[in-house]
């Protein structure tokens, strides 16, 4: 076999390094390590293929220098992040003709120090870390994989000192080093002291040449701190036990021990003797729960009467125990037991009453509700099943909270301890507590709610009752009489404003023309006469522009109250609305805006023609108000379909928030609210309605700065 062959198959991980530092040749072992083929590393950067740290990666390039420049064979210690895990290695540098050779020895058993529960360190003779198991790291407190290559200042710069003189003088002595130092503060956790044992040992390769120090680290705090310890808890636990056998005999509750192999009773405590005297024998009765527990079978809130020693009987709830040696044998037993008399006899009334109340809850109409003292339902009748929409008695306590909403009338949701069952169940009596729920329907109801404790013959509170009075109805007529008040008011105001200045523009004019006749009746002259009756002419003509404004403000209250009270009726025959258009822009020629509508055929349609030429009315003079004075446009056109038509009014005006856009469309509601532009805010308010009652529907497209687009829907 030629050397090549004894190199690729020698074992160890080995590779031919030419004088520029590129891979030149590698063993099977070391292909299997990198992964690759041998093309695959031929001519690499060798330290590049290895992926070492900074640090090493410098140290192994000096190595490596002198083994070509001086032909001295060396060694080093790393660990290599490529190679499966970070395994730590020898790693021998041997001149080998023009090449350097490098061979990577695997540290034996280092699994060993990997899984050992001794913090475990190996460290390069640079100190570097190159291996540290995961006990070291944890008492480090850093991740493991971030120590290799890492320095002592890096990875534990508050002891990086103390550590580094110890680990020197290992290395310079050839000798280990012990160093135990009591810390104020640990390594990982600086709010924790302890005391910490190391040793460092000189670690020297199979050639005997020193490579590093390899750490032992363990924490030492528990074996100082064990005979102290040891003696407080032996002291704490005379003191406990002294404590535990006063508690105990003072106890409310009555406790007794029985001696395993005999079955005796053994110890008692105060509240037994109490209790039963010298009658103890009854706690030991065949069948009873010491019987049990001294058979090996735990016991618990048995109800069980006992005779007093005067005759008299008590009923106890009783739990027992049995107590285990370390060898499984029973060694005694425990029983406990309390009088429930009072509260069976309490338990034994609520059935009573709330068997009594059932019958009156079937009869009653309004719904009631029976709660427990958790405030949990009990009892019901089938009205409150019909309000809730459910059955409340049917919920378990986990999901109570979910059917328990209520608000008061301001919408604030009531905390639990604000319902009138709480108030009750604290022994408040409520009265006329009105609350909003949602029914099992999802409608709100107001409900009128009355609730009282529920007491034993003794006063002590075990649940509560609520009767509920369904005031919906009212709450409805209640809140739309407020709404119709503040309609009214909000209508008196508005209208009273918007009457007041026509009539006062009417008065003053006709003042103005009476006094001007009167004046001429006394001078009679021709000319004076005749200026009298020109200035007469104009005033008349303004004094019926206000009037024509105080008819179109009546017809729009008038429309407003058949709208109200339902009364608006629809005349609907054929009726071409292109030309009803026309009509309503020649009314407005007159003024200086220019308003062009835009139709080319007739489009008939059956509709209200008098309703529709208010609509139409409506839109333009809205147009016109907003327009800023600039041009109005009329466009109408049946849809493809034929069934519909649709009309739009555009004005070129400062435009709507889009905020806006449906509520100019309610009663009293205006875009511009300023005392530039008049009116009632009915104007839209009344064109919805009509169109709506036509079948169809109205809406706005705006854009501030860009004007507004009215658009009508009519089916045909």
């Amino acid at each position: 076999m030629d050397f090549e062959a004894l190199f690729f198959e020698a074992p160890g991980i080995q590779f031919l390094i030419d004088g520029e530092g590129r891979i030149a040749y590698a063993n099977r072992a070391a292909l299997a390590a990198f992964g690759s083929g041998i093309s695959g590393v031929l001519g690499q950067d060798w330290l590049q293929t290895l992926g070492l740290s900074e640090g090493v990666a410098l140290s192994l390039a000096r190595n490596f220098e002198r083994a070509l420049r001086e032909g001295a064979s060396g060694q080093e210690l790393i660990a290599i992040p490529r190679f499966r895990e970070r395994v730590p290695y020898e790693c021998f540098f041997t001149r080998f003709s023009r090449h350097v050779r490098v061979l990577l020895q695997e540290l034996p058993a280092w699994k060993l120090l990997r899984e050992s529960p001794v913090g475990i360190a190996i460290l390069d003779r640079e100190l570097r870390y190159q291996f540290v198991n995961d006990a070291c790291a944890s008492m480090n407190g850093i991740p493991l994989e971030a120590h290799f290559g890492g320095t002592l200042e890096q990875i534990v710069p508050r002891f990086a000192p103390k550590l580094r003189q110890a680990m020197e003088a290992a290395m310079n002595t050839g000798r280990p080093t012990t160093m135990m130092e009591v810390y104020s503060e640990s390594i990982c956790d600086a709010r924790r002291s302890g005391c910490w044992m190391a040793v460092y040992f000189p670690l020297y390769s199979s050639g005997g040449a020193l490579i590093g120090i390899l750490g032992l680290v363990m924490d030492a705090t528990a074996s100082n701190e064990f005979q102290e310890r040891l003696r407080e808890v032996a002291h704490q636990l005379q003191t406990e036990r002294d404590l535990f056998e006063t508690v105990i005999r003072r106890l409310p509750v009555a406790v007794a021990i029985a001696d395993g192999p005999t079955g005796e009773l053994v110890w008692t405590n105060e509240a037994v003797k109490a209790a039963l005297g010298a009658e103890l024998s009854q706690l030991n009765r065949e069948g009873g729960p010491l019987r049990s527990a001294l058979g090996g079978e735990a016991v618990k809130d048995a109800i069980l009467p006992i005779r007093r020693p005067d005759g008299s009987s008590l009923v106890t709830e009783q739990s027992s125990n049995p107590i285990f040696d370390e060898k499984g044998r029973i060694a005694a037993a425990v029983v406990t037991f309390s009088d429930v008399t009072e509260r069976l006899q309490m338990e034994r009334e609520r059935h009573e009453l709330l068997d009594q109340l059932e019958g009156l809850l079937l009869a009653i109409k309004d719904p009631i509700l029976v709660y427990d003292r958790d405030g949990f339902p009990i009892r019901t009748n089938p009205a409150a099943i019909e309000v809730c929409g459910f059955n409340p008695l049917s919920v378990s306590r986990a999901e109570m909270s979910k059917w328990t909403v209520a608000r008061d009338l301001d919408g604030n949701l009531l905390e639990v301890e604000g319902l009138p069952s709480s108030r009750a169940l604290r022994g408040e009596v409520v009265t006329g507590q009105c609350v909003r729920i949602m029914d099992g329907q999802r409608r709100e109801r107001f409900i009128q709610v009355s609730a009282t404790p529920l007491c034993s013959k003794s006063g002590d509170i075990y649940g509560a009752a609520a009767v509920w009075h369904d005031v919906t109805e009212m709450k409805g007529v209640e809140f739309r009489l407020n709404e119709a008040v503040q309609a009214r008011d909000e209508f008196v105001s508005i209208a009273s404003h918007e009457m007041k200045t026509p009539l006062t523009a009417l008065f003053l004019q006709l003042q103005l023309l009476r006094r001007d006749l009167v004046r001429t009746q006394k001078v009679g002259a021709e000319h004076e006469l005749r200026a009298v009756l020109e200035k007469s002419s104009k005033m008349a003509e303004a004094a019926e522009r206000q009037s024509r404004r105080l008819k179109e403000l009546l017809d729009d209250l008038l429309d407003l109250a058949q709208i109200r009270l339902g009364k608006q009726t629809m005349s609907k025959v054929p009726t071409d609305i292109v030309k009803l258009a026309g009509d309503v822009v020649e009314r407005f020629r007159p003024l200086p805006v220019p308003i062009a509508l835009q139709a080319s055929t007739p489009i008939v349609g059956n509709w209200d023609p008098a309703r529709l030429d208010q609509v139409i009315t409506n839109l333009v003079s809205n147009a016109l108000k907003y327009g800023d004075g600039k041009p109005v446009s009329l466009q109408l056109e049946p849809d493809p379909s034929g069934a519909l038509v649709r009309l739009k009014v555009a004005d070129h005006g400062k435009g709507i928030p889009s905020e806006l856009h449906l509520r100019i469309f309610e009663r009293f509601e205006r875009a511009d609210t300023s005392k530039k532009i008049s009116g009632l805010g009915l104007g839209l308010y009344i064109a919805r309605q009509v169109v709506e009652a036509h079948g169809g529907r109205i809406w706005v497209e705006s854009e501030l700065g860009k004007g507004s687009v009215f658009i009508v829907e009519l089916p045909r």
